[in-house]
């Protein structure tokens, strides 16, 4: 009779484990509760119709940039945001194709703003299949 309680308390105790990811600083220096903090991740595809590479000149030097939408991730302010860009292995070959690295250029609610490194169009990314994979950690609260 004493191991029901104390297996309803094992059950019981992960449902009110609260969250392990700590934000330390923003984009705003705010910070939320805790419990209000979540991380949101996924991959913005070279051949996404609604934001697809553009060319932009910076300098004079020609650079791929690209709008990352993360809205549903449901952020209140404007989250810590990582990004990387991988082309997709060509069929015949396991190396990948060559994409740029990329500078995140403007964190805004719902989206982040990156562009290439060095001289890159947003031709050579499409044709590359260049995805951007991004982490977002922020506060739903």
């Amino acid at each position: 009779m004493r191991a029901l309680p104390c297996l309803l308390l094992l059950t019981l105790l992960p449902a009110t484990h609260q969250s392990d990811l700590r934000i330390l600083d923003t984009p705003q220096g705010t910070t939320h509760p805790e419990p209000c903090a979540i991380t949101c991740a996924g991959v913005s595809r070279h051949s996404d119709n609604v934001s697809r590479w553009k060319t932009i000149d910076r300098n004079g030097e020609k650079k791929a940039s690209k709008w990352v939408e993360f809205g549903d991730c449901g952020v209140v302010i404007d989250p810590v945001v990582t990004v990387t860009v991988a082309g997709n292995p060509p069929s015949a070959h396991y190396t990948r194709n060559m994409c740029p690295s990329v500078f995140i250029w403007s964190v805004q609610m719902g989206q982040v703003y990156v562009y290439s490194d060095g001289p890159f169009t947003g031709a050579e990314a499409e044709k590359n299949e260049c995805d951007v994979y991004w982490s977002a950690f922020g506060y739903i609260c």
